[in-house]
């Protein structure tokens, strides 16, 4: 994926990203190959939860047959298509990933040298101090930046993209791997966007190759960033 146009904004300074969640609830359902993380406040709130479920569930109890359990989690019913821009902002964290879907002849182009995907720009999502989510991104006018989600809806940017997708990045969200994220981010913020055919046709490891991204070249188109982006965060 990369990009070729932007909106004119960038974010030059950020704060502090939120650091792991003391506590965390798993939950699978029965039939299910999916477990579903809850970040909690503390053990305490974790056993609180246990129990309240432990008590519906046994209400429940008369209402639910074999039948059910046995075909329950069968579909794919935990998928949602359409969130609200607060619940997005509620649901991202940092290391997620959103995906854009452009119009124009441009953006079709883009997606069909990119293998025939849905989408043609990608993003990181960066959960900020005091629970404000912003958007790590590489444009083609602006370069490297960061927009404040926001910011984002205030411009009505949205309606620029038929469709924009956010893509949950399961890893470990510790205190050292934001801090290296974050020394990262004071290096690239402000960066060039750079595209050509050796980034395109480029198939191993930028780093594996170089000291620095991209054999010296400074510059990032959207998923060149994203991708290091995650290795940074080491995912």
């Amino acid at each position: 994926l990369f990009c070729a146009r932007g909106r004119g904004t960038s974010l030059s300074s950020f704060d502090d990203l939120f650091q792991d969640p003391p506590a965390r609830l798993h939950i699978k359902p029965v039939n299910s190959h999916r477990v579903f993380e809850f970040a909690m406040s503390s053990s305490a709130e974790v056993e609180d939860w246990a129990n309240a479920m432990e008590e519906h569930l046994r209400l429940a109890e008369c209402s639910y047959s074999k039948v059910n359990l046995d075909t329950f989690g069968t579909a794919h019913w935990w998928k949602i298509s359409r969130i609200t821009p607060e619940k997005f902002k509620e649901l991202a964290d940092t290391g997620d990933v959103v995906l854009f879907r452009s119009h124009g002849v441009m953006p079709h182009l883009i997606r069909t040298v990119s293998g025939g995907g849905r989408f043609d720009h990608v993003g990181l999502c960066l959960k900020l101090a005091g629970g404000e989510l912003a958007i790590l991104e590489a444009t083609g006018n602006e370069g490297v930046g960061i927009t404040p989600w926001q910011e984002f809806l205030d411009n009505c940017w949205w309606s620029l993209y038929p469709e924009i997708a956010l893509r949950r990045v399961r890893f470990r969200r510790c205190g050292q791997r934001m801090k290296d994220l974050q020394k990262w981010l004071g290096e690239v913020v402000g960066k060039p966007y750079g595209l050509s055919m050796k980034k395109l046709l480029r198939r191993t490891s930028l780093e594996s190759q170089a000291g620095e991204s991209g054999g010296g070249d400074s510059s990032f188109f959207c998923s060149q960033l994203v991708a290091e982006a995650l290795k940074a965060l080491r995912v």
